[in-house]
């Protein structure tokens, strides 16, 4: 699962694609193929979706630690 996603559905969050999408000026289906492989985001969108998410950007690219 990708961070993304575990964060966008994490407890603090429970945001919709379409909500988040539309926080960035895109259709959800572009914001999906981001979700899916975050590195086809512009630094400029995943600096505007840490800010919405309420995250750092690395939280975003960077594998969260598990134990």
């Amino acid at each position: 699962m990708s961070n993304l996603r575990d964060i966008r559905l994490s407890k603090l969050h429970k945001y919709q694609k379409k909500n988040v999408a539309a926080s960035l000026g895109i259709s959800w289906p572009t914001y999906d193929a981001i979700e899916n492989e975050p590195d086809r985001m512009t630094r400029k969108q995943a600096e505007a979706l840490a800010d919405y998410l309420g995250v750092s950007v690395d939280e975003i690219f960077l594998p969260s630690k598990s134990n």
